[in-house]
C-alpha cells in the first residue's frame, strides 16, 4: 500500500505547508516509511537545505519513491510535458534511466549530482539496520542553519533536524527498530524532533505501546499529543469547520473504543524530542 497517500501523510503535509509548528526552512529533513513520499517531497518546496526520502529497500517500493522523487524535482517541465503529450511514461525517457537505475549507487554519479541539485535524496532503508547512507546523503559542506557560518561545526550539522513519520506504528513489531534508526539519524543537542501522524488502523493500544516504548529509558524521548484530527469520508456533507470543532471534543481515553470506521478516519499527531 506504499503506492497510496494516506490521511496521515495528508495531515502531515499541511503541517509542512503551513510551516508553524513544522518549520522545515533551512533544516535537515529525513521522512522514514515515506511510501508515496507527499511530506518529504513537499519539504523540499518548502525550503528545506536537504531532505531524504526512504522507505522498505523493496525493489518495487524504492522504484515508485524513486519517480515520485524524478517527476517532481528532478524532470523539468517542458520535459514533463512532452512526456506526457507523447504519452511516455517516466520511466521509458533516457533521462530517468541515465539517473535512475537498479545499480548500487555510486559517489560522484550522475545521479549523486541530481540529488545534490534537487536538494532531496531517496534510500531504501529497513528500520534498525545502519543509517550510513542515510547520513551520507547530506552534503559535506553545508551552512550551518543556527551559525550562519559555513563548514561542519559539529556531529548535529551531519544529522537531521526534522525525521517525519506517517502512518509508520501499525506493526507493533518495527517500534524498537524504527526508534533505533530515528535515534542514530537524529541530531543529539536536543534541537531535533520527531513529527507523528498516524492512522487508527490497528488501534489505540498500538499507538501507546509506541509511545510508551519511545519515552522509556530505553529511548528516553519526551513526547505531546498535539492534535486528534477527524478527516472527511468519501460523501461527507460536514464543512471543515465542523469537522475541527468535532476534533476539538476528541479525547484520549474515549479512542480505545472507537469502531472501526472511527478509526479509520482519526489522525493523530504527536511530537518527541530528546
Amino acid at each position: 500500500m506504499s503506492h497510496y497517500v494516506w490521511n496521515a501523510a495528508l495531515v502531515m503535509a499541511e503541517y509542512v505547508e503551513a510551516g508553524d509548528l513544522v518549520d522545515v526552512r533551512g533544516k535537515r529533513v529525513i521522512e522514514f516509511g515515506a511510501g508515496a513520499a507527499l511530506p518529504g517531497l513537499l519539504c523540499v518546496k518548502r525550503g528545506a537545505q536537504f531532505a531524504t526520502l526512504t522507505d522498505y529497500p523493496d525493489p518495487a517500493i524504492v522504484q515508485n519513491l524513486e519517480r515520485n522523487w524524478f517527476e517532481n524535482l528532478v524532470e523539468s517541465d517542458q520535459d514533463k510535458i512532452a512526456r506526457r503529450i507523447a504519452g511516455t511514461p517516466s520511466f521509458d525517457t533516457e533521462t530517468y534511466k541515465e539517473i535512475v537505475t537498479p545499480a548500487p549507487f555510486v559517489k560522484g554519479s550522475r545521479r549523486e549530482q541530481e540529488e545534490q541539485r534537487v536538494r532531496c535524496a531517496v534510500r531504501g532503508h529497513a528500520w534498525g539496520e545502519s543509517v550510513q547512507d542515510m547520513l551520507d546523503c547530506l552534503p559535506s559542506s553545508i551552512e550551518s542553519s543556527e551559525t550562519g557560518t559555513e563548514g561542519v561545526s559539529d556531529n548535529n550539522e551531519r544529522r537531521y533536524d526534522w525525521i517525519l513519520l506517517a502512518d509508520t506504528l501499525w506493526v507493533s513489531d518495527g517500534h524498537a527498530d524504527l526508534l533505533k534508526s530515528c535515534l542514530a539519524v537524529l541530531r543529539e543537542d536536543g534541537h531535533g524532533k520527531i513529527f507523528v501522524c498516524c492512522g487508527l488502523h490497528t488501534g489505540y493500544n498500538t499507538v501507546q505501546r509506541f509511545m510508551t516504548l519511545a519515552t522509556s529509558p530505553v529511548f528516553g524521548l519526551q513526547s505531546r499529543l498535539v492534535e486528534i484530527r477527524r478527516m472527511p469520508v468519501w460523501g461527507e456533507t460536514r464543512s471543515p469547520e465542523e469537522l475541527r470543532k468535532e476534533s476539538e471534543l476528541l479525547k484520549e481515553e474515549d479512542l480505545e473504543q472507537f469502531s472501526v470506521e472511527d478509526r479509520n478516519r482519526t489522525v493523530l499527531v504527536y511530537e518527541l524530542w530528546r
